[in-house]
C-alpha cells in the first residue's frame, strides 16, 4: 500500500483483491448528510438522499477502480489491491511497462464515468425528466423526490459527472496528472523527470487558481445546498494547491529513493552505460540543462533525506534477501500476498532503471 494513501481501513478480499476504504470517504460521508440536512428543510424531500448518494458514490468507485484493474490486467498488469475514495480511489497496481499503455490505464477510470454519465444524461434529457444543466452544476446535487428509480438515475448521472470532472484536474491524486506524466513519456521517453514534474505542477497549481478565480467571480451566487459558494471554491482551490505541491515533492523524493534503493539492490555504479560521450557532472534525475536554484533545492532534499533513505535501501535489501531465501527453499506457493506485491515493486523499479539506462 502506498505512504501517500495509507489512512485505509481493511474490508476483507472481494474477488480475491484486498479491498480498503481511505479516511477521505467517511469525511465525504459525514458531508453529505450535513448537505441531507439542507435539503429536509425544503418541502418535498424524502428522507434517505444522503445514505442513497453515499452508496452510489462508493459503488460508481469501485467501478471506477476495476476499470483500471482491468485495463492494467488486459496490458500486462495487475491489481493488487482496491482502495475506495469519493473522486474514485489510489488503487495499488502493477503497471504495464510502456507509456501508452500506462495512459490506457490510468484513462480507464475516467472512461467509465464519461460512460455512465452519458447513458445516463441521454435517457433523462430524451425523457425529460432533467436538464443537462441539472446534470453537470457541481454545486446543485439531486435529492430523492417523487419516483425512487427517476431520481436514483439522476443521482447516478450526476455523481459519475462529478468523479469525470474531478479526475480531470491535473493534480495529484487524480487520473489526469498520471494520464499527462503517461502521454508526455510516450510522445519523449527521454523527458528530464524533473521538467516533467515541474510542468505537472505548473498545471495543477493553475487548475487551483482557476478555482479561486472562480470562487470570486462566483461570490455573490449562494443558490442550492452547498453555500456558500464562493467558500466552496475557495477552499477546493486551495487544496488544489497544495496537492499539486505535495504530489510534486513527494514524486521527487520517491525518485530519488527508488534510484538509491536500485543503487544498493542491484550494485550498479553509474546511470547510464553511454555516459563516456557525457559529461561526468550530468544529474540524471534533472536531464542535462536544469541548473540554479532548482538544482540546489534537490540537492538540499536529497541531503536532508539521505540518512532515512540509506536505512530504508539496506531494510529493502535484507527483505529481498529473506524472501528470494523462502522463494528458494519453500517454493512460489509458500509466499504470502504481501511478499509477492513487495517483489512486483522492486521488480517494476528495476524494470524502471533498466529503461532510464536504455
Amino acid at each position: 500500500m502506498s505512504e501517500k494513501f495509507s489512512w485505509s481501513g481493511n474490508f476483507g478480499r472481494w474477488w480475491g483483491v484486498p479491498l480498503q476504504v481511505h479516511l477521505f470517504f467517511f469525511l465525504f460521508a459525514a458531508t453529505v448528510f450535513c448537505v441531507e440536512w439542507h435539503y429536509l428543510q425544503q418541502p418535498g424531500t424524502v428522507a434517505g438522499t444522503a445514505l442513497v448518494t453515499i452508496v452510489v458514490v462508493f459503488f460508481m468507485a469501485l467501478l471506477h477502480e476495476l476499470a483500471h484493474g482491468f485495463a492494467a490486467a488486459t496490458l500486462g498488469g495487475r491489481l493488487n489491491s482496491l482502495v475506495i475514495t469519493p473522486w474514485g480511489g489510489q488503487s495499488e497496481m502493477a503497471m504495464p511497462l510502456q507509456p501508452r499503455e500506462q495512459f490506457l490505464v490510468h484513462a480507464a477510470g475516467p472512461f467509465f464515468n464519461a460512460a455512465a454519465f452519458a447513458i445516463g444524461a441521454l435517457l433523462l434529457t430524451m425523457t425529460e425528466r432533467a436538464s443537462f444543466t441539472s446534470l453537470i452544476n457541481p454545486l446543485q446535487p439531486f435529492a430523492l423526490q417523487g419516483g425512487f428509480e427517476v431520481s436514483l438515475m439522476k443521482i447516478v448521472t450526476w455523481v459519475n459527472f462529478q468523479m469525470l470532472i474531478v479526475n480531470l484536474i491535473p493534480a495529484f491524486p487524480f487520473d489526469a496528472q498520471r494520464m499527462l506524466r503517461s502521454a508526455v513519456l510516450a510522445y519523449n521517453r527521454r523527458t528530464p523527470a524533473l521538467s516533467l514534474e515541474s510542468g505537472l505542477l505548473f498545471f495543477g497549481v493553475s487548475s487551483g487558481l482557476l478555482l479561486i478565480a472562480a470562487a470570486w467571480l462566483l461570490r455573490d451566487n449562494n443558490t442550492g445546498p452547498i453555500q456558500p459558494t464562493w467558500y466552496v471554491l475557495g477552499v477546493a482551490g486551495i487544496l488544489v494547491i497544495f496537492s499539486a505541491r505535495y504530489g510534486f515533492h513527494q514524486e521527487v523524493v520517491d525518485a530519488q529513493k527508488e534510484l538509491q534503493i536500485l543503487d544498493e539492490l542491484m550494485n550498479y555504479e553509474m546511470l547510464y552505460d553511454n555516459e563516456d560521450d557525457e559529461d561526468e557532472d550530468t544529474d540524471p534525475w534533472l536531464g542535462d540543462h536544469e541548473e540554479g536554484s532548482i538544482a540546489d533545492w534537490l540537492y538540499d532534499q536529497q541531503s536532508a533525506t539521505e540518512n532515512a533513505e540509506r536505512s530504508v535501501a539496506i531494510e529493502e535489501e535484507r527483505r529481498v534477501d529473506a524472501i528470494l531465501e523462502k522463494l528458494h527453499s519453500d517454493g512460489i506457493e509458500a509466499l504470502t500476498d504481501e511478499e509477492r506485491r513487495f517483489l512486483d515493486r522492486i521488480s517494476q523499479q528495476y524494470r524502471r532503471r533498466r529503461e532510464l539506462r536504455s
